[in-house]
């Protein structure tokens, strides 16, 4: 409805805020790990009851429950009559919060805030501006042209998998793997003028100490070492990818580990891929927070790019759909922890 809310907590809080957006980090990364040993279903009063669960399970979804509401109630609550409404809900969040997926914060009657509203992250300033200036352009009709590189070096057949699911919902698509051999950062400045959708199902590496070092993994092919360095991205692929020049790139998908985060440490507010990205032209971008679980990943891309692909709703409304499928069994299902379902964040253009 075009309004701006603009609050900043007090400095007391802000240091409450990042110790605790410390502690929900350190909460999924034991998810990260301990379900490789023994993985607990659901979240919330019946997961932490539930004795088929491990223990440390239960005692991950009690306490990461108190830290959701929690910052709900920091960052949420005091706002909460005057965005009741709002859709899209259009966040830009500073220092530690920059680290925080809003849509998992946790309101008092038990309700994530992904599952209210659809939610899109501005970076900074020139970015909103940006994105509000192509609000006045309608938005973009017709069938995607998907452009994907999964795989590359053959190391991560889950991605593979992903690539194989997805394109089947794309009839205009090219999929670059190991299989194929032209998953190369080569082949990447080739793409098509027409691309609209551009994803990465590869591993991501996070540079905390030199983040234009962070890098999304493609396959070596001289003269390039296989790294999509953050520090490349931009100016390089805004002068040479034809889809940028020509303005048909809609969406950056990187279905990846940590490409939302510029450093290792929420103490350390630092832009990464996602503003490379978007300074060399993509209208959005969906990146994650942590080390995200490879099959979880691939589920939430298929429901996100079902819906996208059907053309009855935009990226936004997609991404949230998508997490509410995953949310559907909250007592009891695989992926109900917020581990799964909330690392990657919409940047840009929602629709």
């Amino acid at each position: 409805k075009g309004f701006l809310i603009w609050k900043k907590v007090a400095d007391a809080k802000e240091e409450k805020i990042r110790a605790t957006v410390l502690e929900l980090h350190a909460k999924l990364n034991e998810v990260a790990t301990r379900s490789l040993e023994s993985r607990g279903r659901g979240f919330g009063a019946a997961a932490e009851a539930n004795e088929n669960n491990p223990d440390w399970y239960r005692k991950n979804c009690a306490e990461t429950r108190v830290i959701l509401r929690q910052l709900y109630d920091w960052v949420i609550a005091p706002i909460a009559d005057q965005i009741d409404d709002a859709e899209p809900l259009l966040l830009m969040p500073y220092a530690s919060l920059c680290y925080l997926p809003f849509e998992a914060v946790l309101s008092q009657d038990g309700q994530f805030l992904g599952e209210r509203h659809t939610v899109a992250y501005l970076l900074h300033r020139d970015h909103m501006d940006a994105t509000f200036d192509a609000l006045a352009d309608p938005p973009r009709t017709g069938p995607d042209f998907w452009v994907a590189f999964g795989d590359p070096v053959g190391n991560l057949k889950s991605a593979r998998s992903e690539v194989a699911e997805i394109r089947a919902l794309f009839p205009k698509h090219a999929v670059h793997t190991v299989k194929t051999n032209t998953a190369t950062e080569a082949e990447l400045l080739r793409i098509p003028k027409g691309t609209t959708i551009l994803h990465f199902a590869t591993h991501g590496f996070l540079n905390g100490t030199e983040p234009s070092k962070t890098y999304l993994e493609l396959a070596p092919e001289d003269p390039f070492d296989g790294k999509l360095e953050q520090g490349e991205v931009w100016p390089q692929l805004r002068d040479e990818l034809a889809c940028m020049e020509s303005e048909t790139l809609r969406l950056v998908v990187m279905s990846a580990c940590d490409t939302a985060r510029g450093a290792k440490d929420p103490r350390a507010e630092v832009l990464g891929l996602p503003d490379n990205f978007t300074a060399a032209g993509a209208p959005a971008v969906l990146a994650s927070l942590w080390k995200v679980n490879t099959w979880s990943t691939g589920m939430l891309m298929a429901e996100f790019y079902e819906r996208l692909a059907a053309g009855k709703t935009g990226i936004g409304v997609s991404l949230r759909d998508a997490r509410r499928a995953m949310l559907e069994d909250k007592a009891n299902g695989r992926y109900a922890h917020p581990y799964y379902w909330s690392p990657f964040i919409l940047f840009g253009d929602w629709r």
